[in-house]
């Protein structure tokens, strides 16, 4: 995903709420395993959305 179009996806809940938080989920089907988590930026030359799991349930 180009980081524009990131941002035009977003933009609705910023117009929203300012203060709106993002959160990632991620489900394994394999294990039935749900994982919550934050997403924080980084890169050098290519941005990088990294996850940080919260919770595991």
């Amino acid at each position: 995903m180009k980081v524009k179009d990131l941002i035009k996806e977003l933009e609705y809940f910023y117009l929203q709420d300012e203060d709106s938080e993002i959160l990632a989920y991620l489900y394994e089907p394999e294990t039935d395993v749900e994982h919550e988590c934050e997403i924080r930026v980084d890169g050098d030359i290519t941005p990088l959305l990294v996850l940080e799991e919260i919770k595991r349930y």
